[in-house]
């Protein structure tokens, strides 16, 4: 009879150690899982570090490289003011130059002023 009393305790023992290396196996393969996250979430924290010191020398050239829009604008408008009054000028030399007669031309009167 012993070897009654004995069998289920071998059972449990093998259920026991089934148990037990099931549940190594499913640590270990977590444990794996967890490292290859780990090493990736490092390589992400390089590559992100150098993106931002990228972005952060693109920052500091940009105001060289590139003009803002409102910069421009306020180019464009002196530009046109800039225009206008040569153009202004270019108009009242004309008029001047048309109301001068060849009679004064000839006598040596400056017309340009």
């Amino acid at each position: 009879m012993s070897s009654d009393h004995e069998e289920p305790t071998d059972r449990g023992a093998v259920g026991r150690m089934v148990f037990d290396a099931t549940l190594a196996i499913v640590v270990a393969a977590v444990g794996y899982f967890v490292s290859g996250i780990a090493t990736e979430i490092k390589e992400l924290k390089s590559t992100d570090t150098t993106l931002r010191s990228e972005i952060s020398a693109i920052r500091e050239r940009q105001p060289i490289d590139y003009v803002r829009k409102e910069e421009y604008r306020s180019d464009i408008v002196d530009i046109k003011r800039l225009l206008e009054r040569i153009e202004g000028k270019v108009d009242r030399k004309q008029d001047r130059a048309a109301e001068v007669s060849p009679r004064d031309a000839r006598a040596g009167r400056d017309i340009n002023r």
